[in-house]
């Protein structure tokens, strides 16, 4: 609250940050500096990191990433197995979600999944990342068979990550 020491603290984040050889130091130094400024900046939602990012992920990692975006609250306790085809990568891929937590297992798949899903990755990074409607997925070619909502409970549970957190103040 003491705005005296804010400013001072500001004033030597900001010297740090011209002075830093490393790029990411220097970002956060004047984010800092920025943040006591003028306080944390009103909430902005990234929908999806680089198309050209994700693209060049592999397939675990592109998983791992949804992993990471599940909201546990969205989720609740439902249970779901989901076989996935990438066919423009002639890859396959076990999805489950138990106890809140989203796990995928490259090369595998269930015999009775829940549900089971087939098409382009670029058509899943449409589902997962950017929330298309299951609908339009399937006019461009996406292939769904089982429990839809089951997947689309899963869709509804991945979040956009929040870039509203405090660097510097409480």
């Amino acid at each position: 609250a003491n705005k005296q020491a804010k400013a001072l603290l500001a004033d030597s984040y900001e010297q740090m940050g011209y002075q830093a050889e490393s790029a990411i130091w220097r970002n956060i130094y004047l984010t800092g500096a920025l943040e006591l400024r003028n306080g944390i900046p009103p909430r902005v939602f990234l929908k999806t990191p680089s198309a050209d990012l994700v693209a060049a992920m592999p397939t675990a990692t592109f998983f791992d990433l949804l992993a990471t975006r599940l909201n546990p609250d969205k989720i609740g306790d439902r249970t779901l197995t989901v076989n996935l085809d990438i066919t423009d990568r002639s890859e396959t891929s076990l999805l489950s979600v138990h106890n809140a937590v989203l796990v995928s297992e490259m090369g595998k798949s269930v015999a009775a999944p829940d549900v089971s899903v087939s098409g382009t990755r670029a058509l899943l990074m449409g589902m997962f990342l950017r929330g298309m409607p299951l609908d339009q997925l399937e006019a461009g070619g996406l292939k769904v068979s089982g429990d839809r909502a089951k997947l689309l409970a899963l869709q509804a549970a991945i979040d956009a990550p929040r870039t509203d957190y405090p660097i510097v103040t409480p």
